[in-house]
């Protein structure tokens, strides 16, 4: 959080404000915060662990498609589903094909009490992510992707106004265009490597640790 305030202030702001980020001592960017014995602090209602925070990374995307990611349960991103994702095992099935090893999906039926599908029991699964450094845009593609494929009640969320919620959430339109389009990940990861080759120098300055 203080390497972006540190990066957007200085990037973004034309009258930049007075800005002091006390860094953490013998903290490493190769840290994980439960694995240091430091206690979660739930930083929103819906990341109430570190599971959840981890899973985030990828299923928050999910909030563009008609389908609930578990607010209003008790493991908001880490359970995913919907009342219409019939035989939700095959599915979970064929994705475990295609993670290597790095996390996995196991059937799970739940009803949130709030937010989509309030009351309503949805068929789903839960994600665990088993390596922490695992790809969340490559996990999160190949999921929308075969949801598109495999249910015909696949919808992407659209405002009022017929502009796409998962457009506001990834920033441009690609995204959604590219699985529109039914291409694979590793074409829509070559179109990305230069812009992220390009922001990863970019911010290398602001690390604080």
């Amino acid at each position: 959080m203080g390497e972006s305030a540190v990066y957007y202030n200085s990037e973004y702001l034309d009258k930049k404000v007075r800005l002091e980020v006390v860094s953490p001592k013998n903290a490493k960017r190769s840290f994980d915060w439960d694995r240091e014995g430091i206690p979660w602090t739930t930083p929103s209602p819906n990341l109430p662990t570190v599971d959840s925070a981890i899973n985030y990374l990828g299923l928050v995307l999910l909030e563009g498609v008609n389908v609930s990611v578990g607010r209003g349960t008790t493991a908001p991103f880490v359970y995913f589903g919907a009342p219409w994702m019939t035989e939700p095992e095959k599915l979970a099935e064929e994705l475990n094909q295609n993670s290597g090893g790095e996390y996995y999906y196991q059937t799970v039926f739940f009803k949130p009490v709030f937010g989509p599908y309030k009351n309503e029991i949805c068929r789903g699964l839960r994600l665990t992510v088993v390596n922490r450094k695992y790809d969340p845009l490559k996990m999160a593609f190949q999921l929308i992707s075969a949801l598109k494929s495999n249910y015909k009640e696949f919808k992407w969320r659209s405002y009022p106004d017929g502009t796409y919620n998962i457009d506001f959430l990834w920033g441009t339109e690609s995204f959604r265009k590219t699985i529109d389009a039914g291409k694979k990940y590793d074409q829509y990861a070559e179109y990305l490597s230069s812009i992220e080759k390009e922001y990863n120098e970019k911010i290398k300055k602001y690390y604080l640790y």
